[in-house]
């Protein structure tokens, strides 16, 4: 197991401080020999500014020979959509004008933030990092919680299994038992697997 906090993969620059949502750019820190290799499965833990962290996501990766591109291809679109806080060009979006209306409006209103369309209208995009119910909901229940010094520590689980079996076992016996917020399987009537539980599971699962 590997252990990368979000501090060290990114550097975190507000950009655009006029928009109380988008304001952040997320530069990547590492260099290719500093990447996490192959194939996995992957756990993001919440950072909260009390101190306590959260298992809030798992996920895999199925790229079988060696290349270490999980932090591109994965990681680097998650800070955005995780955060919902990603200002930079077109890195996050909502999809179209309204799919926002439809999904994600009534989440920022059951929270009580501005909805003011013109504070959303540069994300009406289907490039870049798309958000999700599940991850809309996480980012506002936690927006005045989530540490954005470090926002995230992440822990990589790499395997020799192959690929496709690795994300099999993730889906089928990992996803559902740990019960993470930002899953799309989330069930809210259950509990979330603490962060020792989920640890001692997927080295089980990767056996």
């Amino acid at each position: 197991m590997q252990k990368f906090e979000s501090k060290e993969l990114w550097n975190f620059e507000v950009v655009n401080p006029s928009n109380p949502y988008f304001q952040y750019k997320f530069t990547k820190r590492l260099s290719k020999q500093e990447k996490p290799r192959g194939a996995g499965i992957y756990v993001w833990i919440a950072n909260l500014k009390d101190g306590t962290s959260k298992v809030c996501y798992t996920g895999s990766y199925k790229n079988s020979k060696n290349n270490n591109k999980v932090y591109d291809d994965r990681w680097h679109p998650h800070i955005h959509s995780k955060t919902h806080r990603g200002g930079f060009g077109k890195a996050f979006g909502f999809g179209s004008k309204k799919k926002w209306i439809e999904r994600f409006l009534p989440i920022y209103k059951k929270y009580g933030f501005n909805t003011d369309i013109t504070l959303f209208e540069d994300r009406f995009t289907s490039s870049g990092s798309q958000a999700s119910v599940n991850r809309c909901e996480f980012s506002l229940s936690h927006w005045d919680t989530l540490d954005m010094k470090n926002p995230f520590t992440i822990l990589w689980f790499p395997s020799t299994l192959d690929g496709k079996e690795i994300e099999h076992r993730e889906l089928a016996e990992i996803n559902p038992v740990v019960n993470a917020e930002i899953n799309e399987e989330y069930d809210q009537n259950k509990n979330t697997m603490n962060i020792d539980e989920t640890i001692a599971l997927i080295k089980k699962v990767l056996a």
